[in-house]
């Protein structure tokens, strides 16, 4: 019977644990997964990266949009707060993709950037 009730109650956290996560996901207000797989599909054809590359940016782009959706509720409480820490996010991305990829594909990247920012453009991710 103690089995079962433990049993119980964790299928009880762990689904209350779940639930948590997917409405932090839908707080930060995109889904970190799907899209650093759509940005990488981008850079992969627009900047030819190569297999190697892409196993190297994969995980920057990933850890940028992490802490980006970490930062994301700052944008309307605290705009400054939001663009310093984004600006900085931004930078250390921008830094290591330069050691990840060439002067010449990096260029390629910085042209990917759209006039403004845009819910329908994952790039824009990267620069808004």
């Amino acid at each position: 019977m103690k089995k079962l009730l433990v049993a119980g109650l964790l299928m009880c956290f762990s689904t209350l644990a779940s639930a948590q996560l997917d409405l932090n996901k839908a707080a930060a207000g995109f889904d970190v997964k799907k899209l650093t797989q759509s940005i990488m599909t981008t850079l992969t054809s627009k900047v030819g990266l190569s297999t190697a590359q892409v196993s190297a940016v994969t995980p920057l782009i990933s850890q940028f949009l992490t802490k980006k959706s970490s930062i994301m509720p700052l944008a309307n409480t605290q705009p400054a707060e939001y663009k310093s820490k984004f600006e900085a996010e931004q930078k250390t991305l921008f830094d290591k993709l330069k050691g990840s990829i060439s002067a010449d594909q990096f260029t390629k990247f910085l042209n990917l950037k759209p006039k403004q920012a845009s819910s329908t453009d994952a790039i824009s991710q990267l620069f808004f």
